[in-house]
C-alpha cells in the first residue's frame, strides 16, 4: 500500500452573513467538522479552515453568526494554494470556483463536495427565480471540479443522476444521522400531547398542514400543543404569517427561531411526537434525532423518509385528516426501545467520509502540501 504522507485538508466555512439558529446545512457543516477533527486525528494530516476568495479572513471570524460554535473557525484560515484535499461541506454562493479550477490545472487537488439535495430544480415553483438561477449555477460549477460528488440518501442519488447531467466525479451515498446520545423516552404526563416540529420554515416543509392537523386534533376534543423550532427560510412569509396569525400562537403554540443543539435536545425531551409533514428532503435529519433522543415520529409518507427504516415510526398521507389520526395513533402506542437498531449518527457519517478521504489520498500517492 503506498504510504501516506503530510497531507493539509482544507474545508471552506461560510463567509457571508447568517441568520442565528443552527438549522439545517449549518448544523451538519459544524457536526461534521467537529466528529472528522477526532476521526482524522493523525500526525500527519491537519483539518484547517480554507478560503477559496484571495481575501483570507482573520482567526475566528467567519463572519457567519451560524457557525461561530464551529471548531475549525478557531483555527487559522489558509489559502488555497496550501491545501492538498478540498472539502466543500457547505453552501456557500461565494465560492471562488475560478480559482479551484485554476489550481487544478496546475496540480493534484482532490475535492470531495456533500449536496444535500436537488430540492430547488426539481420543485422551482418553491423557490425565487433568482434563487434557482444562482442555486442552478452553483452546482454545475461544483460538480464540474468534485472528484467525489457525496449525497446523504438514495433520493437525492436518483435526482441528481435523473438531472442527466454530465458528472464526472464519483457519486457516494453516506447517510448524515444525529449528534445526540441515544436516550430512552422521558416519563410525561400523556395530557396535554406535545408536539415538535424542528425545521426551517420554508413552503415545502409542510408548516401549514401541520397547523391543520393540529387544529384537527384539537376538534377531537384532545388537548394538544405545538413547540416549532427553525428559523424563517426563503419565500416564506405567506407561512410565518398563518404562524403568527393562529388563534393559538404564544399560548399553545410556540416558534423558536433561535435555538441551538440545546435548545432542541430539551424541547424535544418534554414533547411527545416528533411531526415531520415535509413534502420534500434530502435526508430526514430531524428523524434521526427525534428517535435518538427517546421520541416518537409521526412523518409524511414520502420516500426519502422510509429509506432507512426504524421502530417508533408512523407514517402519514399528506392531509390534515390523516395526519391528525397518525398523531394520536402513535401517542396510544408502547414505545418500542431502540436497543437493538441503534440510530446512525454524524459519528458514523464522519467515519465513512473519513475512509473516503483516505483512500483519496493513498490513491493519489497521499498529497502533498502543508
Amino acid at each position: 500500500m503506498t504510504p501516506l504522507s503530510a497531507c493539509v485538508i482544507g474545508s471552506e466555512l461560510p463567509f457571508e452573513i447568517a441568520p442565528p439558529g443552527l438549522t439545517g446545512i449549518p448544523r451538519v457543516v459544524v457536526r461534521t467538522h467537529a466528529a472528522l477533527l477526532k476521526e482524522l486525528s493523525h500526525p500527519l494530516i491537519e483539518l484547517v479552515p480554507v478560503s477559496t476568495r484571495s481575501r483570507i479572513p482573520a482567526q475566528g471570524r467567519s463572519h457567519s453568526e451560524s457557525i461561530t460554535n464551529d471548531p475549525l473557525n478557531d483555527l487559522a484560515f489558509r489559502p488555497l494554494e496550501d491545501i492538498g484535499l478540498l472539502l466543500m461541506l457547505g453552501l456557500n454562493m461565494r465560492t471562488d470556483f475560478v480559482r479551484i479550477f485554476n489550481e487544478r490545472r496546475r496540480r493534484r487537488l482532490p475535492v470531495i463536495s456533500l449536496i444535500y439535495d436537488t430540492i430547488v430544480l426539481k420543485h422551482p415553483e418553491w423557490f425565487l427565480d433568482h434563487g434557482r438561477t444562482h442555486f442552478r449555477a452553483y452546482l454545475q460549477q461544483l460538480l464540474r471540479v468534485s472528484d467525489h460528488v457525496v449525497v446523504p440518501s438514495t433520493t437525492v442519488q436518483d435526482d441528481l443522476l435523473g438531472l442527466g447531467w454530465n458528472i464526472a466525479g464519483q457519486v457516494h451515498v453516506l447517510p448524515l444521522g444525529t449528534s445526540f446520545r441515544q436516550q430512552v423516552p422521558m416519563t410525561l404526563p400523556s395530557d396535554p400531547l406535545r408536539l415538535l416540529y424542528v425545521s426551517t420554515v420554508a413552503p415545502y416543509k409542510g408548516h401549514a398542514l401541520l397547523l391543520d392537523a393540529f387544529d384537527a386534533i384539537k376538534d377531537r376534543g384532545t388537548s394538544v400543543e405545538l413547540q416549532i423550532v427553525g428559523r424563517q427560510g426563503w419565500n416564506a412569509d405567506q407561512i410565518a404569517r398563518r404562524i403568527r396569525g393562529h388563534k393559538d400562537f404564544g399560548t399553545l403554540i410556540t416558534w423558536e427561531q433561535t435555538a441551538d443543539d440545546h435548545v432542541v435536545m430539551e424541547r424535544a425531551r418534554t414533547s411527545h411526537i416528533a411531526v415531520i409533514p415535509t413534502q420534500s428532503e434530502g435526508f430526514g435529519l430531524f428523524q434521526e434525532e427525534a428517535l435518538s433522543l427517546g421520541m416518537k415520529v409521526v412523518a409524511q409518507d414520502i420516500p426519502v423518509l422510509r429509506e432507512r427504516p426504524y421502530p417508533n415510526v408512523t407514517y402519514s398521507a399528506g392531509n390534515a385528516r390523516d395526519m391528525a389520526s397518525a398523531i394520536l395513533t402513535a401517542h396510544a402506542r408502547p414505545y418500542i426501545p431502540l436497543a437493538d437498531q441503534p440510530v446512525r449518527t454524524m459519528t458514523d457519517f464522519a467515519s465513512d467520509l473519513r475512509s473516503l478521504i483516505l483512500d483519496e489520498l493513498l490513491q493519489g500517492g497521499g498529497a502533498i502540501r502543508g
